[in-house]
């Protein structure tokens, strides 16, 4: 309304120059005007607004919340798959074969995830897996072959009565090794005194990590 008015006090003054009707047209015009540029800036004026009110809300938004882990769970809806974490050091399985072992590598699926992220961040060179003790004893206990669990072989010790399998099903006995020739090595001895007892009625696995 005030730009209307404007625009008529405008039209007035230009009517000393020119006719009344001419300088009110004018002052029409100059009073559209204003107005135009009133609504534009008050439209960029909120747009802004928006920007900042997003910008707050962004700033005053809360960190992310992390539901722990369920083990449980994972176990449950694992899949087996053929995800090999490693290929079987040069010469493994010639050598366990001569005791009748097996040697193979131990899937990525066979490890709860605590296990696979100490697995996938260990050195694995030309001569073999390099494992620390606090390494391997994590992916010992995420080991989760299927159908197997931890197991007491009573006269399979060497300092006491019992000897302790990494995982032994109906079956088999898997002894779990970083691969290389020195812990596939001791794995044999393992393996066969732990299948002594039982008159050598098990398979025996080198599982190498």
């Amino acid at each position: 309304m005030c730009a209307v008015i404007g625009a008529a006090i405008t039209g007035f003054i230009i009517g000393g120059i020119v006719t009344a009707a001419q300088g009110a047209l004018i002052g029409a015009q100059v009073g559209m005007a204003i107005i135009a540029v009133v609504g534009l800036i008050g439209g960029i004026a909120s747009e802004m607004a928006d920007a900042a009110d997003a910008a707050r809300a962004m700033a005053g938004a809360s960190e992310p919340t992390f539901t722990p882990f369920n083990i449980e769970s994972a176990v449950e809806v694992k899949t087996p798959v053929n995800d090999a974490i490693t290929t079987p050091i040069d010469g493994a399985q010639e050598y366990a074969a001569q005791y009748g072992i097996k040697v193979r590598s131990l899937n990525n699926s066979e490890l709860l995830p605590e296990g696979q992220d100490i697995s996938n961040g260990l050195n694995r060179g030309p001569n073999g897996t390099v494992s620390d003790a606090a390494s391997g004893r994590t992916i010992h206990n995420n080991l989760n072959i299927e159908g197997a669990q931890k197991a007491t072989i009573s006269g399979a010790g060497i300092k006491g009565p019992n000897g302790f399998a990494d995982a032994m099903s109906s079956n088999t006995i898997y002894e779990l090794k970083p691969n290389n020739m020195a812990n596939i090595r001791l794995a044999v001895q393992q393996l066969l005194r732990y299948n002594t007892p039982s008159g050598g009625a098990y398979n025996m696995v080198i599982v190498v990590y």
